[in-house]
């Protein structure tokens, strides 16, 4: 079987992210950006990196073109903007790319590299890319499918209940969002104070407003970039 690595550089320096490597005993790293620089990190841009890892004996190969996830040409394209990749999976170009990093990773062990692939709990532990390309729904029934034949398999190791592939909030806040007064949300008895307001807030005024977490903001403006092809 052929073991192929895969690492998201972030912001880190560059000597850790060697040592990372080295942890590993990559000889090969395949750097699969659309667009090799990182404005936040301009020690991973395709040239800089290119020559730290050659003074490391590291091999550096880039194969964005090939794999990389904004690829070139609107046939791949939705209308809103989004990246069609089942259809860009069936590319020549890509397939091509496939198989030259499998016949990489069995010369020499090899790791590919993107950006960053980090994780969020408030997502369903989705990355932001998977929202912003509108992967969502392709990546619950992924794992979904994963848990239903790990159940079919042993369904001892689960005592408690059949497992289900974990979904984004629908709403996420650390203060409660404030209402109108007079106004009740659903499944909550009436109340007209201001939700999680601390207690002097509350001897202050019934109706203070309390500071409000821009998370809310921050999902309706990743919905539209993702809507707009931003």
């Amino acid at each position: 079987m052929t073991t192929i690595y895969t690492i998201g550089h972030s912001r880190h320096a560059a000597d850790d992210f060697v040592a990372m490597l080295h942890a590993q005993e990559i000889a090969r790293l395949v750097d699969v950006r659309s667009h090799p620089a990182s404005r936040w990190a301009p020690q991973f841009g395709k040239a800089a990196l290119a020559q730290t890892l050659a003074n490391h004996a590291i091999e550096y190969l880039f194969l964005g073109r090939e794999l990389g996830g904004r690829p070139d040409g609107a046939e791949y394209y939705r209308s809103e903007g989004t990246v069609d990749y089942d259809r860009r999976a069936q590319a020549p170009d890509f397939t091509a790319g496939v198989e030259r990093l499998v016949a990489l990773a069995r010369d020499r062990r090899t790791a590919i590299m993107c950006a960053e692939e980090h994780h969020h709990a408030a997502l369903g532990m989705l990355t932001p890319a998977d929202v912003h390309h509108g992967l969502v729904e392709r990546r619950v029934t992924e794992r979904q499918a994963v848990l239903d034949a790990a159940f079919a398999a042993h369904p001892e190791r689960f005592p408690r209940a059949r497992p289900v592939a974990q979904r984004p909030a629908r709403e996420v806040w650390i203060n409660k969002p404030m209402r109108a007064p007079g106004a009740p949300v659903a499944g909550e008895p009436h109340s007209d104070r201001a939700p999680n307001c601390d207690r002097r807030d509350r001897r202050r005024s019934r109706h203070r407003a309390c500071p409000l977490n821009a998370m809310n903001d921050l999902l309706n403006f990743v919905d539209t970039l993702r809507r707009v092809g931003g």
